[in-house]
C-alpha cells in the first residue's frame, strides 16, 4: 500500500510550525496555562496544518538544498520572535502599571513567585495580567490574533528572503509598553500622590508620629479600592492594546 506525500506541503508545514512554535513558546500567555510540552507541540502542529491547508497553493514551498532550508527556518524563527515581541509589550504594559501601583501603595517590597515563569511578579500586575487574559478570550481578541497569524502567512509567506528589521515599528511598540502602563496606573497614582502630600504635611506638623507606618494600611486600602473601581474601565484599554499589537504586526511584516 503506497502513500503519496506532498513534500512541498510537508516542508511548508514544518516552516509554519517553526513560526508558530516560536510565537507561542515565547509569549507570556504560555505561562498562564503551563501546559505540558507534548500538548503545546501537538496544538502548534495541528494549527500549522490547518493554516497551510486553508492558505493559497502558492504559499507551499520546497527548498533546493539543506542550507536553504536552514536559512528559511531561521527566518521563520525571527518572524515568530518579532510577532511575539508585540504580545510581550501588551503584558509588559500591565506589569509596568502594576509595579507603579505597588510601589506607590507600599507593596514595593512584596512580590509573588510565579511558578510558571520562575520569576517574581508584582501583586497588582499579576491580578491585572490575569484580567487581561480573560478579556483577551472574552472580547474576541484571540480570534483576531489567529486571523493576524493567517494574514502573516499571506504577507510574509514561508520561503521568502530576509528583509530589513523594522526598528521603527519595534521601538514604537516598545514605547507603548510604558505609555499604556502609565495610563492604566494614572488614576490610582494620582489619588495616592494627593494622599502622600497630605501625609507629608501631617508628618511635618506632628513629627512625633511615625506617619509612614501609621497610615500604611490606609494607603494600601485606598490603592486596592481604586484599583477595584478602575478594573471595570480597563476593558477598552486592553482591547486597544490588542488592536495595537495587530497594527504592529502589520507594520513589522508588511
Amino acid at each position: 500500500m503506497a502513500f503519496d506525500v506532498d513534500t512541498a506541503w510537508l516542508m511548508t508545514v514544518v516552516l509554519v510550525t517553526i513560526r508558530l512554535g516560536v510565537l507561542f513558546f515565547a509569549t507570556p500567555f504560555d505561562g498562564i496555562g503551563n501546559l505540558p510540552v507534548q500538548i503545546r507541540v501537538f496544538i502548534t502542529l495541528a494549527l500549522a496544518v490547518m493554516m497551510v491547508g486553508a492558505s493559497a497553493p502558492g504559499v507551499r514551498v520546497m527548498p533546493a538544498s539543506v542550507p536553504q532550508l536552514l536559512s528559511w527556518g531561521l527566518r521563520e524563527a525571527l518572524i515568530g520572535l518579532v510577532m511575539a515581541f508585540g504580545l510581550y509589550c501588551v503584558v509588559g504594559a500591565v506589569m509596568v502599571a502594576g509595579k507603579l501601583i505597588d510601589f506607590q501603595a507600599g507593596f514595593g517590597a512584596a512580590e509573588i513567585m510565579n511558578p510558571a515563569t520562575s520569576s517574581s511578579s508584582p501583586l497588582t500586575g499579576t491580578v491585572l495580567s490575569l484580567l487581561m487574559v480573560t478579556v483577551f478570550f472574552l472580547s474576541g481578541a484571540a480570534h483576531l490574533a489567529l486571523k493576524g497569524i493567517a494574514w502573516s502567512l499571506q504577507v510574509s509567506p514561508p520561503g521568502g528572503a530576509f528583509g530589513t528589521l523594522p526598528l521603527d515599528a519595534i521601538l514604537k511598540q516598545f514605547g507603548i509598553t510604558f505609555l499604556y502602563g502609565f495610563v492604566i496606573a494614572a488614576p490610582v497614582i494620582g489619588v495616592l500622590l494627593l494622599l502622600e502630600t497630605g501625609l507629608a504635611i501631617m508628618g511635618r506638623s506632628m513629627p512625633q508620629l511615625n506617619v509612614y507606618f501609621l497610615f500604611l494600611p490606609l494607603k494600601i486600602g485606598v490603592a486596592l479600592g481604586l484599583t477595584a473601581v478602575a478594573v471595570r474601565y480597563l476593558s477598552p484599554v486592553f482591547e486597544r492594546l490588542f488592536i495595537g499589537t495587530l497594527r504592529y504586526w502589520q507594520q513589522a511584516l508588511a
